[in-house]
């Protein structure tokens, strides 16, 4: 049941009736695991922080993991005064005088200074938090690529130490790098130079796919490049083609004004006709099926075809609504 609204943004005020029913939810749900768990009262979950807490607890009997995404290459917001940018009111006469970041930006905001001891063990500690604290599963690292050109060295040796820490702390959370170009250094091991990750995205079969896809939509006489696939399927960079994690869409691909999403991709005219549908399967049978740990983007389970936005309660939301309306997206779950 949906108990959002628009004016709450991303969460719920303290004393909105709403909680009521969160609770309710959540508390049935822990009752399907085992009718002894304890259950939730509303000063349990007292501000967002504790709502996502309890969220990783009731995802947890359920046999799910959750890894969190984490943003150590830059961090956004109003570098003013009364920001983390001079928070030790050092001079304003040089960017790099600020405590925790540089004069190099990234992506509307700044960059860490990888080079001081003090902003690599509190990015560190961060990831301990979200480990001890709200016992995550794992992190998912924004642009590692960012941390290692913009960082260099100091880049580089702060990687291996976040992923070294974790591993310590908890050794069967898994640490997942995006860094572009692909490079099989990021899933070598700390102890033979390399970034100590787990596993890293990888590009290769979601541009094959992608591309497959799009040349099929013009036509029986299009020439659809099923090598570049299999090149894809046979591809060792990381060595254990475990390592590498699949998809055919994601957040930054099917962003609005971006790229489509894979059933629009199949018919650009009919999203839901025999083609889209058909292609839509072969993407997702592709993902789920090839060597690597397949990834898939929320609504592609179910066949949505409307751009990603993070605008909350907006347009660009799944259409849940569609599993019990629209025939194919049930189709489409079903085959997933």
């Amino acid at each position: 049941m949906d108990y959002f609204s628009p004016e709450t943004d991303y969460g719920v005020h303290a004393g909105d009736p709403a909680l009521a029913g969160y609770l309710d939810d959540v508390n049935a749900l822990l009752r399907d695991v085992d009718p002894a768990l304890a259950s939730y009262t509303e000063s349990d979950i007292d501000g967002t922080a504790n709502r996502l807490r309890m969220l990783i607890e009731l995802c947890h009997p359920h046999g799910i993991a959750v890894i969190l995404a984490v943003v150590y290459n830059h961090a956004g917001g109003w570098f003013t005064d009364q920001g983390m940018y001079f928070f030790d009111e050092q001079p304003r006469n040089d960017q790099n005088n600020s405590l925790y970041f540089t004069d190099r930006g990234w992506a509307g905001g700044l960059v860490f200074a990888y080079w001081k001891d003090p902003v690599k063990q509190f990015l560190i500690d961060n990831a301990r938090f979200y480990l001890d604290e709200y016992h995550a599963d794992g992190f998912r690292y924004d642009e590692v690529s960012v941390i290692r050109n913009e960082g260099g060295e100091h880049g580089w040796r702060f990687c291996q130490y976040v992923t070294d820490t974790c591993r310590f702390v908890k050794p069967e959370a898994i640490h997942i790098a995006e860094h572009w170009p692909v490079d099989g250094a990021v899933t070598r091991p700390t102890v033979n130079g390399g970034a100590g990750f787990d596993a890293s995205q990888h590009d290769g079969l979601r541009e094959a796919v992608r591309g497959a896809v799009r040349q099929a939509a013009y036509g029986r006489d299009s020439r659809v490049d099923m090598g570049r696939i299999a090149d894809a399927l046979r591809d060792t960079t990381f060595g254990d083609r475990w390592r590498g994690v699949q998809c055919t869409e994601n957040h930054d691909i099917v962003y609005r004004g971006r790229d489509q999403r894979v059933a629009r991709l199949g018919d650009g005219g009919n999203p839901r006709s025999w083609y889209a549908r058909g292609r839509a399967r072969v993407a997702l049978g592709l993902t789920l099926t090839a060597p690597g740990i397949p990834h898939l983007f929320m609504g592609q389970e179910v066949l949505e075809d409307k751009p990603w936005h993070d605008e909350p309660c907006s347009v660009f939301q799944v259409w849940w609504a569609g599993l019990r309306e629209d025939r194919a997206m049930r189709g489409h779950l079903a085959f997933s």
